[in-house]
Order: structure tokens, then C-alpha cells, then sequence
């Protein structure tokens, strides 16, 4: 991501804004995927980031109020990132469902663990303190008191995807 200064936004709305075309194709661990084919030999290829109609939202668990915008990649002068951005690879896949007469219909989940900051002793990653201050020991699934006690990191997921205008709806505790 990049940040912008509020007086720059209309610019990116109008012309753009340049992004290494690589980020379509990185590793987990922010490497290039050398064999992409966005990887060049003269080192990362810029394309235009365009915002996405109705996509810019306030960051309401920002304390300096920023926004979000989600954008596109569009290739200059015949590079391949429109094949790699999956924006676009999605609109091809629901033109071709709709020429055949098909409604596509997409459902999406929002999976996370939640952890503590510190990390074990032996480095690793725990599961974040219930609201008891107690850690779990034991997987519990599908356990109302598991989600009993995280509701206020839930209250605060919901108003912030109610803000973003992300249709968050059920919570379940699984693992």
C-alpha cells in the first residue's frame, strides 16, 4: 500500500497512481515469484493503481482519521499485470458465466485466529487473553462462551466492517 496525503487523492482518481506490477505476485514473505512473468530484469515495472468506484472508506480504529481505497492494476504500454490482477481475471470469469446464462453469486468468510502481542517462551505465537484474562488451554468448537468473551473485539470488527460497508454478519467459534 502506499500513503497519500489527502490534497493527492483526486489525482489518483483521475490519472492513477504507480505501483510495482510484482506486488500482484509476491510469496507470503514479500519475494518476488520469479517465474510470474511480472518479474523483470531491469527490477520492478510500475503500473497505474486506479481506484475502485465506491470503494474509499474511513478507518474508523485509525486515531488520525484516514481512509482506505481499494484499486485495479492496469498495465502501460503491453506489460502483463492485467492477466495477474485478480479484479480483472474476475470479471472475465463472470462475463463468461453470464454468456452462458448463469447469476453468479459470491459468499465470502472472514477466518482469523486471534493471538496475544507476546509471543510464548519459546517464540511462538499464543491465543489472545479472554476477557477473564485467562488463556485457552483447549480447543473448544462451536462454544457460545468462546464468543462471549471476545464481544467487544467483535463489537469492534463489526463497526469497523459496518463502516467499510463489509456485510459482517455471524460469528462462529470454531477452533
Amino acid at each position: 500500500g502506499k500513503l497519500l496525503h489527502r490534497d493527492e487523492l483526486l489525482a489518483v482518481y483521475q490519472s492513477g497512481r504507480p505501483l510495482p506490477s510484482t506486488i500482484l505476485g509476491l510469496t507470503l514473505g514479500g519475494d518476488d515469484v520469479e517465474n510470474s512473468g511480472l518479474v523483470w530484469e531491469v527490477g520492478d515495472i510500475d503500473c497505474r493503481a486506479f481506484p475502485l468506484a465506491g470503494s474509499l472508506t474511513r478507518m474508523p480504529w485509525r486515531q488520525i482519521p484516514t481512509a482506505a481505497v481499494q484499486v485495479s492494476m492496469h498495465p502501460e504500454s503491453g506489460m502483463p499485470a492485467a492477466i495477474a490482477d485478480p479484479r480483472h481475471v474476475l470479471i472475465q470469469v463472470i462475463e463468461q458465466l453470464k454468456a452462458e446464462g448463469y447469476h453468479p453469486v459470491m459468499a465470502c468468510e472472514l477466518e482469523f485466529y486471534l493471538l496475544d502481542q507476546k509471543r510464548d517462551a519459546a517464540g511462538r505465537p499464543q491465543p489472545a487473553l479472554d476477557a477473564d484474562g485467562q488463556r485457552p488451554r483447549q480447543t473448544q468448537v462451536y462454544g457460545l462462551r468462546e464468543l462471549e468473551q471476545i464481544e467487544p473485539f467483535l463489537a469492534d470488527l463489526y463497526a469497523a466492517c459496518k463502516a467499510q460497508g463489509i456485510p459482517a454478519r455471524t460469528a462462529i467459534s470454531e477452533y
